[in-house]
């Protein structure tokens, strides 16, 4: 399950922070976040299979990020919901992008997501339930994994946030430190609870802390190519 943890417009001088831990089969190929061709220019990785993305930036400092949600009926032969992710990094603000991911949700065939896209004036939670439902972004701590954002029966996003307060960053720095130590979490001190998961097929294959603030100079992001508690 990936889970993508939003702190938006805490930190006056950094509005946009992410971490992120993505789940994926560990047969699909995928490429790690790179400079793409093309304007406006997009870092982001890359799924080989669809050629899509699960989490992207683009040079006006929008955030677009996916995480899919379990259905039982899966339409036949839908679009890739990480195409659509790509496809929104094309746009120039996160109220742009949120237009185009709902006008794209209902004009083509998609299976269930959770789709982000935040810059620093404004974000925006777009369910792909039925119907699309569409939630502005507040500031504040938010977590997205493959349920209802914010879902506090959730596990894993009760877990994150726990270890997140008790770190409690004062900075942006702290928040980026906190967040890479979190996102390798394995078990608890109890085996009950865990941030990554490691399963037969399928797992944690990477992770992600991203920080946007008007002072390019103090843009970062921190990518490890792996399981994260490895």
């Amino acid at each position: 399950m990936c889970l993508i943890a939003i702190q938006y417009r805490t930190y006056p001088t950094m509005p946009v922070l992410i971490a992120s831990n993505r789940e994926e089969f560990y047969g699909r190929q995928w490429q790690p976040p790179l400079v793409q061709p093309g304007r406006p220019r997009v870092l982001c990785g890359t799924d080989e299979v669809a050629g899509g993305t699960w989490l992207g930036v683009n040079e006006h400092g929008l955030v677009a990020a996916v995480t899919n949600v379990p259905q039982i009926d899966i339409p036949p032969d839908p679009r890739s919901r990480g195409l659509l992710c790509r496809e929104l990094l094309d746009c120039a603000t996160a109220n742009e992008a949120a237009e185009r991911a709902q006008q794209r949700l209902q004009q083509a065939t998609y299976a269930a997501a959770n789709f982000i896209c935040v810059d620093a004036d404004s974000g925006w939670l777009i369910e792909h339930v039925e119907p699309v439902r569409t939630t502005p972004l507040e500031p504040g701590l938010h977590l997205i994994a493959n349920c209802h954002p914010d879902d506090a029966c959730d596990v894993r996003m009760a877990y994150f946030r726990e270890l997140l307060a008790a770190a409690a960053p004062a900075s942006p720095a702290e928040f980026a430190a906190a967040s890479k130590r979190i996102l390798g979490t394995a078990l608890d001190e109890r085996g009950e609870r865990m941030i990554v998961v490691h399963n037969a097929d399928r797992g944690k294959v990477s992770s992600s802390v991203l920080g946007l603030g008007p002072r390019r100079e103090e843009v970062f992001l921190y990518f490890a190519p792996g399981a994260p508690d490895e």
